[in-house]
C-alpha cells in the first residue's frame, strides 16, 4: 500500500460532461484531494504543460 500526501497532490479531470466533472470533483474533494476540472482539452494541456512533474 502506498501512502500519498493528498495535500501536495493534484488530480486533473477532463470531461465534456459538466455533470460528471461536478460529481467526480465533489467526491475527490470530500476526501481531501486538490481537483482541477476541465471541459476544454486545450486548456487542460496548457495547464498540464505548466505543472509537468
Amino acid at each position: 500500500m502506498v501512502a500519498l500526501n493528498k495535500e501536495k497532490s493534484a488530480v486533473y479531470l477532463l470531461d465534456d460532461d459538466t455533470s460528471v466533472l461536478k460529481a467526480t470533483s465533489r467526491l475527490l474533494d470530500s476526501v481531501g484531494w486538490k481537483v482541477e476540472a476541465f471541459t476544454d482539452p486545450i486548456a487542460f494541456l496548457e495547464q498540464a504543460a505548466r505543472h509537468c512533474p
